[in-house]
């Protein structure tokens, strides 16, 4: 009984600070660096064998970027991540654009996502063998999203 007393009463003093609606927590960084690849992993992949090195992303570096960057001006805006990354949620990209963009001016630089991409290559690595491979990448999911 004198603990609801003191409850009720620190909340009517303002001592118990209690939220008016709950924040979400943030995305899972594994999950939206799964979607990162996703799309591109296909052509990381070329040799069609079921793993892409890490390597392979410098090599295929001009697909990767261009994908997201649709007007071409080597940078990538909010909006064209936003348009382009559809196999993820809206809070997902938003999240992956503010991973991506280090230096917060709202603009992706080929440096900006060349790091973010090898960041994000060797969370994905978890046996650490310097390949990615299609379950390391979460190619199944991805494909029933597309067949959808």
């Amino acid at each position: 009984m004198r603990l609801s007393i003191l409850l009720f009463a620190c909340s009517m003093a303002g001592c118990v600070n209690v939220p008016a609606t709950a924040v979400p927590p943030p995305p899972d960084s594994f999950l939206v660096a799964q979607k990162f690849f996703q799309p591109v992993y296909p052509a990381m992949d070329c040799e069609m064998v079921g793993r892409a090195q890490k390597d392979e992303i410098q090599d295929h570096f001009p697909a990767m970027f261009f994908f997201l960057d649709r007007n071409h001006d080597r940078v990538i805006t909010r909006g064209e991540l936003l348009d382009a990354q559809a196999n993820a949620s809206v809070d997902e990209r938003r999240f992956l654009f503010a991973e991506m963009d280090e230096n917060q001016d709202d603009r992706v630089t080929t440096e900006e996502y060349s790091a973010y991409a090898s960041e994000a290559f060797d969370l994905l690595d978890v046996d650490g063998d310097g390949d990615l491979t299609e379950r390391e990448v979460g190619m199944h999911s991805f494909r029933k999203v597309v067949q959808q």
